[in-house]
């Protein structure tokens, strides 16, 4: 019988695994995208759908399955199991020792009340939250899927429920679910007679509540949530990011609202690439989550003061992020959820015609400022600027100036003037710090670098005899690349003879695979593990065939121009201490090479 681990194996692929977390591209026989572990302007995360394992060639991060939901999630194997376990829908009997964490507690308790909830509102006593949901529009079958439910008005039907589930009284406690009140040993139920919204993370596991009051008290908070716990983070949490997912790779972009209703609504009528807060301002956290699966964002809130102010602070802190930002403009008084009740079509045609928010800008200013008069231009030229000082494309800032320009009736050399001004008292976008090769340790410089080179010589064997001219063999250092190399050399020595009249294509793929069988023979796993990864760069750079060449040389120079450089700073170091000639003389020859490497 096959262990829980080979059976999910089996029955998930890995590039669709990964695909929830990032946007992979086709490239060859692999996938390819910007890393998901660190920030990068090239992509160079590399998934091979045939070995089942993935690779970043930027940071070195790689492994299977589970190694990325653990780094992806941040979470530890047993964790990365069950995660993986609900997605192929695999049993984990024999981890249920493993599974008692606090974590997996919390998960299973959260489970239960929503359950219990979901069971009340359909009881004769959830008659009132019926008739609530059905007021808003929300049908049964709507109810069934976000598995909406009831608290009752009681003060301990869920505590007590959970005890007899067998939950201790400080796991409930923990869970926020109940609450200590100020006599001693008095708890009870943190809702009640509300209708409740369970709050699922992006793998559609309940980790809190929403609850909505149905009583008349009006001194009564109308949303209460869960409190922050161990598996809920509020600025982390982003509403219907589990059901929306397939949608928004889909559409290619992610339409960001207000309310929990307003997610629902619209969802129930088909518009299903839309997702909420989770009624915080949104974070820097939630969008990181976001740009998993797009970097397009429309920014759909309440025309009134608090949502034009929390829309331009997230458009802002999105255009941080990397995204590219539109604003869907609602009429005065409505949102989402109220305008899919009276018209689902203006709905539509809202998330359609949105606009790109520099575009926003104007109409704002165009519609709150009287641009006939000198204080009027002057307001607006403030906001505009401001807008634009933000931009780092010169170009279309320009364009936007001569817009303004054109709006004002202000020379655009004028505006141009006051932009210096205006842009230093402004936060600049885009300033997430971006990786490069010079962030790395120097071993892991050459590490990457050997990578590359050995990566081009299986891509194409004939630059192996280049390799061995321009590099003498004590330039690698020891490890597994140092092996691979030799094994390359050897092996190629003695087939590429054979080979060569039988083409060129013919030769480096068949070649491959007959030196592939020759490692795994060697029974070296370690050497077998590292060759797998060289091979999914290799692949990579076979589908940019031409780029190989220039690669091969490039590597070769870098490699080899740290070879010498260390090589003269050891005998530098010597000669400090010594006035050997023979050092002296050696020296110099380092140093002409390395000038006559630079040269060329």
């Amino acid at each position: 019988m096959n262990s829980p681990v080979d059976e999910i194996k089996s029955r998930l692929d890995i590039v669709e695994v990964i695909k929830q977390y990032t946007q992979l591209k086709q490239v060859g026989v692999n996938w390819k995208a910007l890393c998901p572990f660190h920030s990068e302007k090239t992509p160079s995360f590399i998934v091979s759908p045939e070995k089942q394992v993935w690779h970043c060639f930027g940071c070195g991060a790689g492994g299977d399955l589970f190694t990325f939901i653990e780094q992806v999630e941040n979470v530890d194997f047993v964790e990365a199991l069950r995660i993986l376990a609900q997605q192929a829908n695999v049993e984990l009997k024999d981890f249920s020792k493993q599974e008692q964490s606090q974590r997996n507690r919390l998960l299973d308790l959260h489970c239960q009340a929503a359950d219990f909830w979901h069971q009340r509102l359909f009881s004769e006593t959830g008659e009132s939250a019926r008739n609530y949901l059905k007021k808003r529009g929300i049908s049964k079958d709507t109810v069934i899927t976000w598995q909406i439910g009831y608290a009752l008005e009681s003060w301990d039907s869920l505590f007590n429920f959970l005890k007899k589930k067998g939950y201790q009284e400080r796991e409930i406690i923990s869970a926020g679910l109940v609450v200590t009140g100020e006599r001693a040993g008095r708890i009870y139920d943190r809702f009640r007679d509300r209708v409740i919204f369970p709050l699922r993370d992006h793998n559609g596991q309940v980790v809190g509540f929403s609850a909505r009051t149905l009583g008349q008290d009006s001194q009564a908070a109308k949303y209460i949530n869960s409190p922050q716990t161990l598996i809920y983070d509020k600025s982390r949490l982003v509403f219907g990011l589990d059901k929306a997912k397939a949608a928004i790779k889909a559409q290619g972009k992610v339409v960001l609202v207000e309310g929990q209703l307003d997610v629902i609504s619209s969802h129930q009528a088909g518009i299903e690439h839309v997702v909420a807060s989770s009624g915080t301002a949104l974070t820097k956290e939630q969008l990181t989550l976001l740009k998993r699966y797009t970097d397009v964002l429309v920014a759909a809130f309440d025309q009134d003061s608090a949502g034009i102010k929390a829309l331009e602070r997230s458009i802002w802190l999105a255009l941080q992020q990397g995204f590219t930002v539109q604003v869907a403009v609602l009429p005065i008084g409505e949102d989402p959820d109220s305008l899919i009740q009276k018209d689902v079509d203006h709905w539509r045609t809202t998330i359609v015609r949105a606009e790109n928010y520099i575009e926003y800008y104007f109409h704002q200013v165009e519609k709150n400022y009287d641009l006939q008069s000198v204080q009027g231009k002057k307001q607006a030229a403030k906001v505009i600027l401001g807008v634009l000082a933000q931009l780092p494309d010169k170009v279309e800032q320009a364009v936007y100036l001569q817009k303004l320009s054109g709006l004002l009736h202000v020379s655009d050399e004028v505006l141009k003037q006051a932009l210096p001004q205006t842009s230093a008292s402004v936060k600049q976008i885009n300033q997430t710090p971006r990786f490069s090769l010079t962030q790395l340790s120097s071993q892991e410089q050459w590490l990457r670098r050997a990578e590359r080179l050995l990566a081009c010589l299986l891509a194409e064997p004939e630059q192996i005899g280049l390799a061995v001219e321009e590099m003498p063999e004590n330039i690698w250092q020891e490890g597994s690349a140092k092996n691979l190399y030799r094994a390359l050399i050897s092996f190629y020595t003695n087939h590429s003879q054979a080979d060569s009249n039988q083409g060129k294509s013919k030769f480096v793929f068949d070649w491959y695979k007959q030196f592939e069988q020759a490692v795994i023979a060697s029974g070296d796993k370690k050497l077998v593990d590292f060759m797998t990864t060289v091979k999914m760069l290799s692949d990579d750079l076979l589908a940019n065939e031409v780029q190989i060449d220039r690669e091969t040389h490039s590597q070769l120079k870098a490699l080899k121009r740290r070879w010498l450089q260390d090589r003269i700073s050891g005998l530098q170091d010597r000669l400090a201490n010594s006035n050997n000639e023979d050092l002296l003389i050696e020296l110099n020859k380092l140093i002409q090479q390395l000038a006559k490497l630079d040269k060329n």
